[in-house]
């Protein structure tokens, strides 16, 4: 047991929002959170990124990425330099040494709405996002694009959702 010092009133702070994922879309972020880990197999090392959105109705939220540093697969290691090369030019730091170089800079990202299903390997994964680019600010049209709530087309990643996320979802 831990003492909260006085007593917590929870009926006068509002509850925290859920976890749903947020719709695909470009969003002004900065990264407020990064650690350099081990993948499953045990065989490289990725920087696991949390980036926070600073504008539009998803203020605040939390979206994750992952960018791979070494692994045996050459293209795999390849396609996490360009990612790495395109997250350090969005900040403006060109060369770095430490992760945290790349904090509370902010930038734009490009996240998707992955839908719930079941992955490669069988496991069944809960809806999420995945952040797909980096840009600096002025990079894109606008400092906020409204997110797309449509379903993508054929041509887009087939990973993305194919039916309408929850928060496009009509009441009644």
């Amino acid at each position: 047991m831990a003492s909260l010092g006085n007593e917590f009133n929870a009926e006068s702070v509002k509850p925290q929002d859920d976890f749903e994922p947020i719709p695909t879309g470009i969003y002004r972020a900065m990264i407020t959170d990064s650690d350099v880990k081990k993948n499953k197999a045990g065989t490289g090392t990725y920087l696991a990124l949390a980036c926070q959105v600073l504008e539009g109705p998803f203020t605040r939220r939390l979206v994750w990425g992952n960018i791979t540093l070494t692994n045996p697969n050459t293209s795999a290691q390849e396609i996490g330099q360009r990612q790495l090369s395109s997250l350090c030019r969005a900040v403006g730091k060109l060369r770095i040494r430490d992760s945290q170089e790349l904090h509370n800079i902010p930038m734009e990202i490009r996240v998707i709405y992955v839908q719930a299903g079941v992955d490669k390997t069988g496991t069944h994964r809960e809806a999420r996002n995945e952040i797909k680019a980096f840009k600096a600010i002025g990079e894109s049209s606008s400092p906020y694009i409204a997110p797309v709530t449509q379903p993508p087309s054929a041509a887009t990643d087939a990973k993305v959702s194919k039916t309408a996320p929850p928060w496009a979802k009509k009441a009644g």
